[in-house]
């Protein structure tokens, strides 16, 4: 029977070795564990913070692209206008270079009637 006790002794003594042992191991892993629960919370707050970053961006990238839309719309028109205001303006210059052109004529053949007047008034004025 004393072999039996100091057996059981022997067994209650590893056994009570091996319990601290893995008590001890299971406070490393809980320790483990609570570090990477407080990474993985760091980390998916991060994740929400890129996320959150990204879609910002987005809204501000679709933003900015209509507004590029909008600006080469603009851009378009105004271009349309301007072709239109300068054929209008070649136009109105064709015009203006035949009114000129028309006026000197007019003048030319002014001159010659009150070179003529002049000259018939002579005329009269020697037969008078």
């Amino acid at each position: 029977m004393m072999a039996t006790n100091a057996d059981l002794q022997l067994q209650l003594a590893k056994a009570t070795a091996q319990n601290g042992a893995v008590r001890a191991e299971k406070d490393i892993v809980m320790e483990r564990m609570t570090s990477a629960e407080s990474e993985r919370d760091r980390l998916r707050a991060k994740v929400d913070e890129i996320q959150a970053v990204m879609l910002l961006r987005a809204t501000d990238a679709a933003t900015s692209q209509a507004r590029i839309t909008e600006l080469e719309e603009a851009s378009s028109q105004s271009l349309a206008r301007l072709k239109i205001s300068d054929i209008t303006i070649e136009s109105q210059q064709e015009r203006l270079l035949g009114l000129e052109r028309l006026n000197r004529e007019l003048n030319s053949e002014k001159q010659a009637l009150v070179s003529k007047v002049g000259r018939l008034l002579c005329i009269i004025s020697l037969w008078g």
